[in-house]
């Protein structure tokens, strides 16, 4: 499709939902309202009522409600559920109006002991479904400087890694299985194919309501092909108009922006939101490293310095336009996001070699489609996306550096920094997905899902100044589908319910590989996988929850893993599928006991993979390969208590054991079988505790003091039967601790938070034994009109 008639389908698209807007007029009017706990959680089962024409809504999900068919006039709602203080509100509707309400309930304390609470937050909604899942509410940390992938390494079972300060790669380890494996959603919509600016280490926390993390087996409406857990980012959902903007600066020369904002039509349900960041660091923060002599290469004794060629820029903006309430669409949605970044590239995977003038740069543009109705029964929800994007490298000088700035030329001027061919290479990414959801509920016992997701890519490179063959010259394609569906059976009032679905998995590829001889070989690949998979809970008594879960799942390379990024990681066309079983077996507790709350939780997982894609370090550069065979158990626990709303402490720990368990390699027992996979901890743990006061000095401000722990044990950088005892290369044991101040007035209308990372300025390491920055400070400012 020409770029001419994709940009005639949007304009298309947006006509046709401007007219929507028009016909859906009617002289009856409506009441739409949102209903949250005083920590911003939407509750679901609240009951809202009319009583005065005997009409009512119970909160769905997400927290809302819908009132419909009413004629002008005063009318007064009255909204409820055991545990929470009921609350009455007087809505005036005029002929044709939709009116839209934002409704915070406050916990009944003498009761909540005695009852069982009906009205429960998302967050505890999903703790409680079969699969083993974390959900994570953002609230309590939105005035925190924390990007979304800082905010789950608060979680047992999760490890992020990165490669140094701001905008550097990153990789989550989930219960044993990490990288790529580990899948990563948006509301839904699986964001492989969005560039590296869309990543979760540059989304700030305030752009989202919520983070679900779903380890090892994966429920059928995210519909993409995940092997060890997936995170779903879920964005802010409010029927109101509302800005939430801050701005944070910090060592490192570091400055945060985000900007969250809705406006909401009261009567046509006309819908405008915008959201988008700015990040940019000078990552000149000091690593300690030994610098060779120039004239014997004989390394000197380690020195500090300061890293001087690491800066990241990264921007984005996304608008969003369309309607909700409709009568034949609860909402429809066009969107478009422009994003791009700029990159330096201080080294390769070791600190060994050292450039100065290497970059990347990247820039996106993405199109979207959302669609969503409910009817009695059936819930339906559609989404396309088209993306567009823009990657290079840049490395056209013919120097050496070393890691105190200085630099010789080479002798060869045609030779560059990091390899020995100079490239100006640039490719392009053309990526399609769409997804189809519907979901069917009989009644309270039965509901049944049905999911659809495909994702297409294609990728075309050249490079005007290199003297060798060229990557992607020829369009590369990767083409993926998922049909899955579900059925869930609930039984005694939901006291056991249990899941069983299946996937249906479809990938097609077209690689043509160029070796540095020129030669041209093409790849295809036509593969088809079925994967099955059943989940259940049941809960003896109230707080208590005993979950299970068993998934053989399967997951394709993605375009990353085979096509490379053109400069240090290499292609790899000839990559299997991996696949996988996963077995989980959890327990967790949580009860509120007058004003105390405690929470706890346990779960062991089994993972036996086979063909798992890591990735491996060769020399300058790396490459994703198949390990035939990987066993990975362990078990994480955590353990959270509260007091009031003035006191929380919480601590969990992680052991993974992840082996190889390839016996045999090319005919002869393998010297590494049963060996520990490299460069992945086995043992982690965090611990946190914190302080709120309310009203503290003048009414409706909070005052919080939060201090966090992140420990990781040491382990092995490369196999640990390889090499002698005292020549074996391992990550060091590390402690780093953090802490924040936070003060709000007006209900948390305006906030000032600082941040003190590292506070100990411990050594930290990560991946190919790259440092970490140390000792650092940022002061967050945020603005909150709701």
């Amino acid at each position: 499709m020409s770029f001419e008639k994709k940009v005639s389908l949007l304009s298309l698209i947006i006509v046709l939902v401007g007219m929507s807007g028009l016909f859906a007029q009617s002289k009856e009017g409506k009441i739409t309202g949102h209903v949250q706990d005083i920590e911003g959680e939407p509750l679901v089962g609240i009951t809202v009522q009319i009583k005065s024409i005997n009409k009512g809504d119970a909160t769905n999900q997400e927290g809302y409600f819908e009132l419909d068919g009413l004629t002008p006039g005063e009318y007064t709602l009255t909204i409820s559920a055991i545990g929470y203080i009921s609350q009455d509100r007087k809505v005036v509707l005029r002929e044709g109006e939709k009116r839209s309400i934002q409704i915070t309930l406050h916990e009944n304390t003498l009761i909540m002991d005695e009852v069982m609470v009906q009205g429960k937050s998302q967050t505890k909604i999903k703790r409680e479904e079969a699969f083993s899942i974390a959900s994570i509410s953002t609230k309590s940390l939105e005035n925190t400087s924390y990007n979304v992938d800082e905010v789950l390494q608060t979680n047992p079972g999760i490890h992020i890694r990165k490669e140094g300060g701001l905008g550097s790669k990153f990789n989550l380890s989930l219960n044993g299985l990490s990288g790529r494996q580990v899948r990563f959603f948006i509301d839904g919509m699986p964001i492989e194919n969005y560039g590296s600016t869309f990543g979760i280490n540059n989304i700030p926390v305030n752009l989202i309501e919520r983070v679900e993390v779903y380890k090892g087996v994966v429920p059928v409406y995210l519909g993409g092909d995940a092997l060890g857990g997936a995170v779903n980012l879920v964005t802010e959902q409010s029927p109101q108009h509302y800005i939430d903007a801050s701005y944070t600066v910090g060592s490192f020369n570091t400055h945060k922006l985000a900007l969250d904002g809705q406006y909401v039509h009261p009567s046509s349900g006309f819908v405008l939101k915008t959201n988008g960041f700015y990040n940019y660091s000078d990552n000149n923060y000091t690593i300690d490293v030994r610098i060779p002599d120039p004239e014997t290469g004989t390394y000197g004794e380690e020195q500090e310095v300061e890293r001087f060629h690491d800066a990241y820029e990264s921007r984005m903006i996304k608008v969003e336009t369309g309607f909700r309430g409709l009568s034949f669409a609860d909402e429809i949605m066009v969107g478009l996001s422009l994003a791009d970044n700029y990159d330096e590239v201080q080294h390769g995977v070791s600190m060994d070699r050292v450039f100065g003038r290497v970059h990347t740069t990247s820039n996106t543009k993405l199109g979207s489609l959302t669609y969503r109705k409910n009817l009695q029964n059936l819930s339906i929800k559609v989404f396309a996306s088209y993306l567009n994007g823009n990657s290079g490298v840049v490395d056209t000088s013919a120097v050496s550096y070393n890691w105190l700035g200085e630099f010789d030329r080479k002798n060869n001027q045609n030779i560059a920094e990091s390899s020995w061919d100079q490239t100006l290479f640039e490719y392009n990414d053309e990526a399609f997905q769409n997804n189809l959801n519907l979901r069917y509920q009989l009644n309270d016992t039965h509901e049944a899902v049905l999911n659809y997701t495909q994702s297409y890519i294609n990728r075309e490179g050249h490079d005007p100044v290199s003297t060798n063959p060229v990557a992607f010259a020829d369009p590369n394609t990767l083409n993926k589908k998922v049909l899955s569906g579900s059925y869930k059976l609930s039984l005694f009032d939901d006291v056991w319910n249990t899941t069983v679905f299946s996937k249906l998995y479809f990938f097609n590829s077209s690689v043509i590989d160029v070796d540095w001889d020129g030669e041209r070989s093409e790849i295809n690949s036509n593969i088809f996988k079925p994967g099955y998979g059943v989940a259940t809970t049941y809960h003896p008594f109230e707080g208590l929850q005993v979950k299970s879960s068993f998934e053989k799942t399967y997951r394709f390379p993605d375009g990353y893993e085979v096509f490379g990024d053109g400069l240090l990681l290499l292609s790899n066309p000839q990559l299997s599928p991996e696949n996988s079983n996963n077995f989980n077996l959890g327990i967790q507790f949580d009860r509120l006991m007058g004003n105390h709350r405690l929470m706890a939780e346990t779960n062991y997982f089994l993972r036996d993979a086979e063909n798992l894609i890591r990735i491996e370090a060769t020399g300058l550069t790396s490459q994703y390969i198949n390990q035939r065979k990987v066993i990975s158990s362990g078990i994480e626990a955590g353990v959270r208590y509260e007091y009031k709303r003035l006191f929380f402490g919480d601590m969990n720990i992680t052991y993974q054991n992840i082996l190889n368990n390839s016996k045999y390699e090319d005919g002869r027992t393998s010297h590494v079988y049963r060996d520990r996979i490299p460069n992945i901890p086995y043992l982690m743990s965090s611990q946190g505790a914190g302080l709120k006061f309310d009203a503290l000095f003048v009414p409706d401000d909070k005052l919080s003091l939060t201090w966090r722990g992140n420990f990781v044990e040491e382990y092995y950088l490369k196999w640990p039967s390889l090499g002698s005892d005292d020549s074996k290369h391992v990550i060091p044991r590390q402690y780093v601790q953090d802490l924040q101040l936070g003060y709000s007035l007006e209900n948390g209308r305006y906030n000032i938070n600082l941040e003190f990372s590292n506070i100990t300025d411990a050594k930290a390491y990560d991946h190919f034994r790259l440092q970490k920055p140390g000792r650092a400070f940022q002061v967050k400012f945020r603005y909150l009109f709701n």
